[in-house]
């Protein structure tokens, strides 16, 4: 006997396997890791004309490599392009369609939403960067990196340097976590737990925990530990913000503006407040906090009004 509509809106779908997932995360550490040895080695050779052991061995290489304006780019752009490899392979293959299977769509949020998510997250990131650091000293690494942001910024290169820290990372790590990896994980999830529950319920609660998991490996991702507990809130709002609108093109423009203003801010901010998690200046602060504020009630208030997609078109 077929069951009525109103009982088969009410049971989820089959659930997909969820271990392809993993292996892409896997996958996409491992070309990352050699992709990112490769960069270094040839940025060595292009900077310096060679390449040695001694080379290697010696710390004033890395220095080297990374103040210059050729090869700071090469380590930079090239393993996260090296990242997405995995997903966009497995991406392509997906038997939902490539753009689906990476949440590029349209969406169901109206464009004014998706510049509402844009200047809600930098304000995320600031408030997860104070509240890290009353618990976090800052970091050698994060140190070393506003040293080099700050040397290329003053040198005459701030807009270049602004623009590829800002759209490399939010093109390639929005295409893998919130693209790939959470579309894939919340739709798993919200399968399985939709057929041991009623489906709205269950769809609700794979989401919320296929958004946490995606959110977790894109903080584990940046591996520096107090990089990695400050980077966590940003992606639980960029994750909701890719659900909410069904599209991951609001949760790639709110990574760019989150990414671009930190580096503007760490080569304009003043010397003597070096601390990366530090406020900036009072006239940074209030500018993010009053369009970040402005962004907040415009995201919320777009979840509100615009639904999500259908339980039938879940991918």
């Amino acid at each position: 006997m077929n069951p009525t509509a109103s009982e088969s809106s009410s049971i989820a779908p089959r659930p997909r396997r969820i271990w392809p997932v993993f292996l892409v995360i896997a996958a996409s550490l491992g070309t990352y890791m050699v992709a990112s040895a490769a960069a270094f080695l040839l940025a060595i050779f292009l900077v310096t004309g060679q390449l040695s052991l001694d080379q290697l061995r010696d710390p004033d290489t890395a220095i080297s490599v990374t103040e210059s304006r050729l090869g700071f780019p090469i380590v930079v752009v090239l393993p996260q392009f090296a990242l997405i490899a995995p997903c966009i392979i497995a991406a392509w293959l997906s038997p939902v369609g490539f753009a689906n299977r990476l949440g590029l769509r349209r969406g169901n949020w109206p464009y004014w939403a998706w510049v509402s998510a844009m200047l809600a997250t930098p304000l995320v990131g600031m408030t997860s960067g104070l509240v890290g650091g009353l618990f976090f000293e800052e970091s050698d690494h994060l140190r070393e990196l506003t040293r080099i942001f700050r040397q290329h910024g003053t040198d005459g290169f701030l807009i270049p340097l602004a623009l590829m820290i800002g759209a490399t990372p939010a093109i390639c790590e929005e295409l893998l976590f919130r693209g790939y990896v959470q579309t894939r994980l919340t739709d798993s999830l919200g399968r399985w737990f939709g057929r041991r529950i009623t489906f709205p319920v269950g769809r609700a609660i794979g989401a919320l925990l296929g958004l946490i998991i995606a959110s977790l490996v894109f903080a584990a991702f940046h591996m520096d530990p107090v990089h990695v507990v400050t980077v966590f809130p940003i992606g639980l709002f960029l994750g909701w913000v890719a659900y909410q609108s069904g599209s991951i093109y609001p949760a790639m423009l709110g990574h760019f503006a989150n990414n671009t203003l930190s580096v503007v801010i760490t080569v304009l901010a003043p010397e003597e407040m070096p601390d990366t998690l530090a406020l900036p200046s009072v006239m940074f602060a209030f500018a993010i906090f009053s369009a970040g504020m402005l962004g907040l009630a415009g995201s919320v208030l777009a979840s509100l009004l615009f639904s999500q997609r259908p339980d039938h078109e879940l991918i």
